[in-house]
Parts: structure tokens; sequence; C-alpha cells
């Protein structure tokens, strides 16, 4: 009697139901892993709602302990900074600014007060109190003030005449490039 070691009919059923319930096995698994992972990002899901709603909580609970006036104080506070840095980059040389004064001054024209600021606008401002002999120096002393290119503008008012001097106050407006250091900047 010969010897077989593979049954030829009975081996090949076997095999075939091996395969058919190893594909049925293999969808259940991948449906079941696809189920798993479902179900994992409904609860990361729900997870990160808990989180959101906890940041609103904190976002109306800070909100609420919001001062409005010390914001508004703050705010102009920063705006001032903010002008005031502007100012600071650029430093101003208000030498220059009496040096021009002493070329154009008249010999017998005194100088005897004097304030100066930058204003909002970026342009400088000069006033003067100015003293000469008489009413002819005066008018001469103006006109040299305006002839000045730097000054853009001089208003002259408050003249009067005290103990024989001729007094009056000299409002300019100049070019700020006069104060930096390199007048051609």
């Amino acid at each position: 009697m010969p010897i077989e070691l593979i049954q030829k009919g009975e081996g090949r059923q076997d095999a075939s139901a091996f395969k058919v319930k190893s594909w049925s096995m293999l969808f259940v698994g991948i449906f079941l892993f696809l189920l798993l992972g479902y179900g994992g990002l409904l609860g990361y899901e729900s997870y990160l709602n808990g989180n959101l709603n906890d940041l609103d909580a904190r976002i109306n609970e800070t909100s609420q302990r919001r001062d409005i006036s010390l914001e508004q104080k703050i705010e102009k506070l920063a705006n001032q900074i903010s002008g005031l840095n502007v100012i600071l980059k650029k430093h101003f040389y208000w030498s220059n600014l009496f040096s021009d004064l002493e070329k154009i001054a008249l010999t017998q024209a005194y100088f005897q007060t004097f304030s100066g600021a930058i204003n909002a606008n970026g342009e400088g401002v000069l006033n003067i109190k100015i003293q000469t002999p008489d009413y002819l120096k005066a008018a001469a002393q103006i006109k040299l003030l305006e002839r000045d290119p730097y000054f853009k503008n001089v208003n002259v008012g408050s003249i009067s005449a005290d103990d024989g001097a001729v007094n009056f106050l000299a409002n300019i407006t100049f070019d700020p490039r006069l104060l930096s250091k390199n007048k051609s900047e």
C-alpha cells in the first residue's frame, strides 16, 4: 500500500475553508479597529470641547475683572511714550538755534527771554522777548528774523516802549532740521 502524506480531497477543502474564515476574521478585525479608532476620536473631541468650555469660562471671568479706565490710562501713556520716543531718537542741538540767532542778531538787540519746543506737528516753536533801543532797530531785527531760511513764520506781538527801549515778543515757527547736528539732514 502506497503511503500518501497529503490527502488530496480533504486537504484542499480545509485550506479553502481556512481562507474563507481568515478573510471574514480580517474584515471583522478591521471593522473593530475602525470602530475603536472612531470611538477614540469621539472621546478626544469630547475632551477638547471640555477644554474649550473651560477656556471660555476663564475668558469671561477675566473679562469681568477688566478695569476699562486703567486700560484707557495705559493706552494714553503708551501714546505719550511713543511720542517721547520719537523725540528721544532725534537728538536736538539747541545750541544750533542759539548760534543761528547770534548770527542774525543786531548788536543793539537783546534777547531777554527764550523758550522753545517741538510741537505735535513736528515743527519747532520759539518764543523770544527782544529789546531794542528804538522802533527802527526793532523793525530791522524783525526783518532779519523773517529772512532766515530756517524760520518759517515770525509773529510779533506785545510791543511796548519802556525806559527808552522797545520791547516785543517774537513767536517763531522754525524747521526742526535747524536743531539737528548736521543742518543738511
